[in-house]
């Protein structure tokens, strides 16, 4: 019988244990898309843009772009994104990055150090 029970007690804590790993998905995957929902539609006028001078909001925008980026890439280095989630993110994130002006803004911040262990190659290899 204290086989049983084990079993069951090891049951339903892995059971517990998906879950929540599941809920923390849902909840980080809809937290990402609106942030990216509210940035989506500057980004691509961003896109369209020369480059030749970025006003301070749209240096900010991609600012909040990049932490964004970096934050997706944090739980997903943690196990908490799925990896066919990070690979259609990074897709998306592989779109600005061939913008020059982009690029340039991004490598540069990057240079940093302050985003979590991210970097542009993380594009190349989803």
């Amino acid at each position: 019988m204290s086989v049983l029970g084990g079993a069951g007690g090891l049951t339903t804590f892995l059971y517990s244990q998906h879950l929540q790993e599941t809920r923390l998905f849902t909840e980080l995957f809809q937290v990402f898309n609106e942030r990216y929902d509210r940035l989506n539609q500057h980004l691509n006028e961003l896109v369209s843009c020369d480059g030749s001078s970025l006003s301070p909001d749209s240096q900010q925008l991609l600012m909040d772009y990049f932490n964004l980026c970096a934050e997706e890439y944090l739980y997903f280095r943690s196990g908490y994104i799925d990896e066919d989630v990070w690979r259609s993110w990074t897709c998306g994130m592989r779109v600005y990055a061939q913008v020059p002006v982009i690029r340039e803004i991004w490598e540069r911040e990057l240079a940093s150090g302050s985003y979590y262990g991210f970097s542009l190659q993380q594009l190349v290899e989803s």
